[in-house]
């Protein structure tokens, strides 16, 4: 992965617990979620990005309010 140096407020820091790793994987994870949201990459390659499982992925997402599984609510 390429670094990317943002600035974000010290309130995000302290509510990632003080943590730079854990304010980093959040920051990540959100990125990644949006772009799942956007359509711009599968959940697949999310799982690949964030180093988790595809089995994990949906549960990853929906703490981002990003859901995996679109219905139309017709029936067939």
């Amino acid at each position: 992965m390429r670094p990317l140096t943002i600035e974000v407020p010290d309130e995000y820091f302290e509510l990632s617990g003080g943590d730079e790793g854990k304010a980093r994987e959040r920051a990540t994870r959100s990125v990644v979620a949006e772009l799942v949201r956007c359509g711009q990459i599968s959940t697949g390659r999310a799982a690949e990005l964030l180093r988790v499982s595809r089995w994990d992925i949906d549960a990853v997402l929906a703490e981002y309010q990003v859901h995996t599984v679109e219905w139309d609510g017709k029936a067939s």
